[in-house]
């Protein structure tokens, strides 16, 4: 499948409007929410509880879920704030983890990957989305 604006824009509305209870929980874009304490949060039993939920909502494990939304909110974030540095204020965060979490989960250091529009950063956490979901019901 070719991931083209229209199929990068389709999936990223399908999968925000899937599960908006637990990506209010992401926006706070706190490191160390794990699967238990969102799944708490959100009512159901267990982390594998949630994990059944997502999967059964044709959505990424949670951990990529978050980490990729993390990744595409940091950007947004230093887009609109001016910098990495403006958001790590903002969360009350050194900007010196948020840019290891980046590299971590893009492999690319935050000087590079900063630099992609909105559409580039968007397609390729879809890309990644789709590597760990590759069937989304909505196709």
């Amino acid at each position: 499948m070719e991931l083209t604006d229209e199929v990068v824009d389709t999936t990223w509305k399908y999968v925000l409007g899937t599960c908006p209870e637990l990506l209010a929980r992401f926006d706070a874009l706190d490191l160390r929410l794990s699967a238990t304490r969102a799944a708490a949060a959100m009512g159901m039993r267990d982390g594998a509880f949630l994990e059944r939920w997502l999967r059964g909502r044709s959505v990424p494990r949670f951990r990529v879920l978050r980490d990729w939304y993390y990744v595409t909110e940091m950007h947004r974030r230093a887009i609109s704030k001016g910098g990495l540095s403006a958001v790590a204020k903002e969360l009350g965060a050194y900007q010196s983890i948020l840019s290891r979490f980046v590299t971590r989960v893009t492999g690319q250091a935050w000087r590079d990957f900063g630099k992609g529009s909105a559409m580039d950063v968007r397609r390729r956490c879809v890309e990644v989305w789709v590597a760990d979901r590759p069937t989304l019901p909505y196709q």
